[in-house]
């Protein structure tokens, strides 16, 4: 019994150094019962499989967890309104979140009104917050106590028209924090009535980090959102003037290519004279509709640099509001 056990143990001994030192058993063979390659490589894969396993469990951050994103993805249609998410960060230290936020609505059939409830997943313990409407088009989420180790926030929003008669007090928001239904999935939305609602989901790996990032007073963030359009305006700008340039290259081409056929027209025959003659005619009316263009695309430039002009104005009346109050202006 001895023999067999001293056998047995005499075996593990040689297994484990042919795993750790394969290079002394130089008449080993690859693959063969006794390739202490094979073993070797079979040994470290199974270390790095199980460090990497190990790892992503110790690591785990929650990254797999739905996220709404942010703009066209975050893209929410309620009561024919456009919701999208323009932005969304973090106060890592005093737990205060703010998410910006667009609604944008060519509807003119009645007055909407939003509303909304944040919770935290899977627990669904409703936080603190407080929508801001900034403009008819822009609004702010301010959410507070953002607990530390959060890895989801569903953000319930619901949208209703004033003149469909339905008001604050006809729609239960609390029914909104519900798991069944279209709203349990990410941007879900659902009906009820003249109130439609819809959901965002924000995963707490997305969320940016700004440690400066405080709640403000109203006219400050009519100041942001007013150079957020500032800045879209200029961008819009920018690409109108390519548009231009392009259009005024195909006018100058087109009118090459007329006084080019007028030129040949002296060596042709009446037939072949009649013929350019409906060419250039077609080509004329392609510049009057590249000039027409370029002129619309002209108006357009003008109105952007007067809707630039009167942001600016609206700056300079909201800074004036924060030092009647005493506030420090925002910087740009």
């Amino acid at each position: 019994m001895s023999g067999t056990m001293d056998e047995f143990q005499d075996k593990i001994d040689a297994f484990w150094d042919r795993i750790f030192h394969p290079l002394g058993h130089a008449k080993t063979q690859l693959f063969s019962d006794r390739g202490g390659w094979f073993l070797y490589f079979m040994a470290v894969l199974c270390v790095l499989s199980v460090g990497y396993l190990s790892f992503s469990i110790f690591t785990y951050t929650g990254s797999h967890f739905a996220d709404s994103g942010v703009g066209s993805r975050s893209l929410l249609t309620l009561e024919n309104t456009d919701l999208t998410i323009i932005s969304e960060s973090l106060n890592p230290k005093t737990r205060y979140a703010q998410l910006l936020i667009s609604a944008q609505s060519d509807d003119t059939s009645g007055v909407k009104k939003i509303g909304n409830i944040v919770a935290v997943l899977p627990e669904r313990t409703q936080l603190k917050s407080d929508l801001v409407q900034v403009t008819d088009q822009y609004y702010v989420l301010k959410v507070y106590h953002v607990p530390m180790d959060y890895r989801q926030l569903v953000i319930d929003i619901g949208v209703w028209n004033e003149n469909g008669n339905a008001s604050i007090g006809d729609v239960n928001l609390s029914n909104l924090l519900t798991a069944s239904g279209s709203n349990s999935s990410n941007n879900g939305a659902a009906t009820q009535g003249n109130f439609e609602q819809g959901t965002w989901k924000v995963s707490g790996v997305h969320m940016s980090d700004n440690r400066a990032l405080v709640s403000q007073s109203y006219e400050a963030y009519v100041i942001m959102y007013a150079r957020l359009e500032q800045q879209d305006a200029r961008t819009l700008i920018k690409k109108i003037g390519k548009i231009i340039d392009g259009d005024q290259a195909d006018v100058q081409k087109t009118q090459q290519q007329i006084t080019s056929l007028r030129a040949n027209e002296k060596y042709q025959t009446p037939d072949e004279i009649q013929s350019t003659e409906n060419t250039i005619t077609n080509l004329q009316s392609n510049v009057e509709n590249d000039q027409s263009s370029i002129s619309d695309q002209v108006k357009l430039q003008r109105d952007l640099q007067d809707k630039i002009k009167k942001l600016e104005l609206q700056i300079q009346d909201a800074n004036q509001k924060l030092l009647e109050k005493g506030i420090k202006v925002p910087n740009k």
